[in-house]
């Protein structure tokens, strides 16, 4: 079954007809963002995109509702909470398409499938670079739409495994929290190719006049909880808890992380049971690190992240205060000669607000070679650890309870530096809703 889906998914995106195509990558619409087309039922809406002669054509879209807890709402895995969706599109809820889908400013003339009962404009804009695209939401009321065929992410759960027209992403079966590697998908006929060996993370927690604990991803078990999968998205919510001393301890943590055709984006809450600055000593810090399967020297690497080590000295860390640098968020770049990943990490205001920033970590060793040299089942730091690349934290910095902070990785199977500067303005686009009047715009016909 796994197999004729993928074939399916493959045929699908080949014959893929993008009609304006601001970008190729995920728009994530905010319910508050397009008020005025909020309040139906979910199963009622449709989206289009027009092409030059006016004809709109439905393209794929998914909406994902998020309930009274800030979850969403996922209804497969051991504990769906299907029961806590209202079924309408509201406030806090999310609609995603992907910016290759997204048409022309073109009135709709004629609809594929036939006209819905209400319809909306929702022109998309980046006002500082001039680029602008419109997809129309239609209501309705009485025949429901028949949705697109079109997928652009698989989720093969038997497998721990998500299939996309760019990647393939294997989660270690006994640890959800990392990857047991990446694949990049190969184009024109090519293999697949591997390019990330495996990954893991690493926490050193030195307490003040006590003792050092040490954990890496065997020491936190995570299970998958619940997923949803779309056609344009699968979400997985993953539940974790710690092993100290033999014993499980339930912190009642957990992550949602979507996945897309050509990224992965994880809304972290990072929980600290203490206030780092008061019981922890300066050697105390936190890791997660990839074994990129080339060695970084194959790779044009631009980042502002600073490097590994430095929020650990004393002149830099006073530096920085007098600097009072507030930036917003962290990003690197790794270009190789056929494909590209970009990872970006944005702390939230309090985080920034206490210095908390990322350092990046970076030896020229190949993943393939650590990976067989290194046990990456042992606790291990990260100068001794089978990974080349990392993004760590100085845990000093951050205060006790719940933090957040967002982790995005976007990967291309093609070389295209100049999508880096949209990576970095994805959350820069605005969106203005206009009801039309379905009659007055087919009267144009």
């Amino acid at each position: 079954m796994f197999i004729n889906q993928t074939l399916v998914f493959l045929a699908i995106i080949a014959s893929h007809n993008a009609y304006t195509a601001i970008h190729g990558y995920p728009v994530i619409i905010k319910g508050y963002q397009i008020r005025k087309a909020l309040n139906y039922r979910t199963e009622a809406y449709q989206v289009f995109a027009t092409d030059a002669q006016g004809t709109a054509h439905p393209i794929p879209f998914q909406i994902d509702e998020v309930n009274n807890l800030g979850d969403y709402v996922l209804d497969q895995g051991n504990k769906p909470n299907s029961a806590s969706s209202n079924g309408v599109f509201d406030f806090y809820d999310e609609l995603t398409i992907m910016g290759n889908d997204v048409g022309a400013n073109t009135m709709p003339k004629k609809f594929m499938g036939g006209p819905p009962d209400t319809l909306y404009q929702v022109d998309i804009s980046l006002p500082e670079k001039k680029l602008k695209g419109s997809i129309f939401i239609g209501i309705f009321y009485k025949d429901l739409p028949k949705k697109t065929k079109q997928k652009y992410v698989i989720f093969d759960e038997n497998g721990h495994s998500i299939k996309t027209s760019s990647y393939q992403y294997r989660f270690d079966p006994k640890n959800y929290l990392v990857v047991s590697e990446i694949e990049k998908v190969g184009l024109s006929g090519l293999p697949n190719r591997k390019i990330i060996d495996s990954s893991t993370f690493y926490m050193q927690a030195d307490l003040k006049y006590f003792l050092t604990v040490r954990a890496n991803h065997r020491s936190v078990n995570s299970y998958l909880e619940s997923y949803k999968s779309g056609p344009i998205r699968t979400i997985i919510r993953i539940n974790f808890y710690y092993t100290f001393l033999k014993l499980n301890f339930e912190v009642g943590m957990y992550t949602e992380i979507s996945f897309f055709t050509n990224a992965v984006k994880l809304p972290a809450i990072i929980y600290s049971p203490i206030n780092g600055n008061k019981t922890l000593n300066s050697k105390s810090y936190f890791y997660y690190g990839f074994a990129f399967s080339e060695s970084l020297d194959d790779y044009n690497i631009t980042t502002n992240i600073p490097e590994w080590g430095r929020g650990f000295q004393l002149f830099n860390q006073i530096l920085d205060i007098a600097k009072k640098e507030k930036t917003k968020s962290y990003w690197a770049s790794l270009i190789g000669n056929d494909h590209q990943v970009y990872l970006e990490l944005k702390p939230s205001k309090n985080l920034t607000q206490l210095g908390v920033k990322p350092e990046l970590y970076k030896n020229s060793i190949e993943g393939g070679s650590l990976v067989q040299n290194r046990n990456n089942n042992e606790v291990l730091a990260i100068e001794e650890a089978p990974i080349n690349i990392a993004v760590g934290f100085n845990l000093t910095k951050f205060p006790e309870g719940e933090s957040k902070m967002s982790f995005n990785l976007f990967f291309e199977n093609k070389v295209d530096p100049t999508s880096i500067s949209t990576y970095k303005t994805l959350d820069n686009w605005q969106y203005k809703v206009t009801r039309l009047k379905v009659t007055k715009v087919l009267s144009n016909e």
